[in-house]
């Protein structure tokens, strides 16, 4: 309790048997904070605010999740706390690429720009939308082969 007889406000995280305490960076008397339902009563001034703070990070910490599993991909401790603290990792790389074509349609070279668009619609249909924290070296190879075997395809069944 701090000196104001207020106490901070927390998430308790457990994932894989691992506890993690998540501040919230706001308190409140303990008086206006029901158990039962985790959120602050109404009868708090700021109760609204405060308990859209509090799903605010819920939400954040569910998408994380939901983003992994939807991925098959294992969630780690480290890597909630990764992605909570550092949002922008899940940002969608498509989004990004296209904004930046877009962009730098009239600083590219007529031929760099189409084949950078007839790359970006490669990737665009092996993975979309794509996460900048889901590029890592089994990706890429994953991309390689997706495109090797496409290529292939084509050119077998234009034959």
């Amino acid at each position: 309790m701090r000196t104001d007889g207020t106490c901070a406000l927390y998430i308790q995280c457990f994932l894989n048997k691992q506890k993690k305490i998540i501040p919230l960076d706001i308190s409140a008397d303990p008086k206006f904070f029901d158990k039962t339902k985790q959120r602050l009563k109404t009868t708090f001034k700021f109760y609204k605010d405060y308990n859209l703070i509090i799903e605010n990070k819920l939400s954040k910490i569910n998408d994380i999740e939901v983003n992994y599993r939807l991925s098959n991909n294992s969630l780690s401790m480290e890597e909630l706390m990764e992605n909570l603290n550092n949002p922008t990792a899940r940002l969608n790389f498509i989004k990004f690429w296209e904004d930046e074509m877009i962009r730098q349609k009239d600083i590219l070279k007529p031929g760099t720009y189409r084949q950078q668009i007839s790359i970006l619609g490669k990737v665009k249909k092996y993975k979309n939308p794509l996460f900048f924290n889901e590029i890592n070296d089994d990706f890429i190879q994953d991309l390689k082969t997706y495109c090797s075997c496409e290529l292939l395809s084509k050119l077998y069944f234009s034959l």
